[in-house]
């Protein structure tokens, strides 16, 4: 799940303005897929075995593997992103275009703007400030972001409510038969309801993109960076996810039966809300 998430997060740089709000459009595509397993149950249920079921989702996983050649670029995608940028197959002649060439470009005049500058630079900034301003030009390094604190509190976030998704799937069936008195009919009537829910995703999970993408188009603040701002629209977003999490685990333990389609309601929003939110906050921190 996590490479998925990972790899499809680019795409989410084709759109400058729409960036999360793809990013998390995908996630809760993934999100949704978990109703695919209702199909199998119905039609398990109808007298077609499990083995021909799972056969047949290996045959779908043939156009994803098309898509990935003949669809996807073959290197990754900038941001932001170059003007006359293309990708994917073409069937006219056309400028041949890579990232690797548009990066030569840059580096190039960024090169050439230093030079041009480096006169002005060393005669009118003091030392101490020159030394600054190299500091602040340096990348972090992949050490430095994993062992930072932004990244481990994000991290523990992000661990303890998927943990708790996970504990209500794994211990739905004993809860619902517990609540039901062990009648199958009423199990099986609340477990596709659940699969049903889980459908939601996909419509779900883009409102929380569009949070993140409310300030895209408007000016930014005086000594603020494009950076910033997209850490500042993403608080509300992250609010939202934890205050989800909570009424959604408030639900859970009271044992109502009726009570549990306003539990499976929350754990379908907030899980979209969680991972599409997430890997769109991974691609702007």
């Amino acid at each position: 799940m996590d490479n998925i998430c990972l790899c499809v997060g680019k795409v989410g740089n084709l759109f400058t303005v729409h960036r999360s709000t793809f990013i998390t459009l995908y996630n809760g595509a993934f999100d949704s897929s978990a109703a695919v397993f209702l199909i199998i149950k119905v039609v398990y249920e109808q007298g077609i075995s499990l083995r021909s079921s799972f056969l047949a989702l290996s045959f779908c996983s043939i156009i994803n593997i098309l898509r990935t050649f003949l669809l996807m670029p073959k290197d990754h995608i900038p941001y932001p992103l170059p003007e006359h940028y293309t990708y994917g197959l073409t069937f006219k002649k056309a400028d041949p275009y890579s990232v690797e060439q548009f990066e030569r470009m840059r580096d190039g005049d960024m090169l050439t703007d230093m030079k041009e500058s480096k006169e002005k630079d060393t005669t009118q900034v003091p030392p101490e400030d020159r030394t600054q301003a190299q500091d602040s030009e340096e990348v972090a390094s992949f050490r430095s972001c994993v062992l930072s604190w932004f990244f481990l509190c994000q991290l523990l976030w992000l661990s303890i409510m998927q943990l708790r998704h996970y504990l209500f799937i794994g211990t739905l069936n004993p809860m619902l038969n517990r609540l039901a008195n062990n009648d199958h009919t009423l199990v099986s009537q609340f477990t596709n309801a659940f699969a049903i829910t889980q459908l939601l995703g996909v419509l779900c999970a883009p409102w929380n993109g569009l949070l993140m993408d409310r300030h895209k188009g408007k000016p930014l603040a005086p000594g603020e960076t494009e950076k910033e701002a997209d850490l500042r629209s993403s608080f509300l977003s992250l609010f939202l996810t934890s205050l989800q999490c909570l009424l959604f685990s408030v639900c859970a333990s009271i044992p109502l039966l009726p009570l549990q389609y306003v539990t499976f309601g929350l754990q379908v929003l907030n899980r979209s809300f969680l991972y599409g939110g997430n890997a769109a906050f991974i691609s702007i921190a």
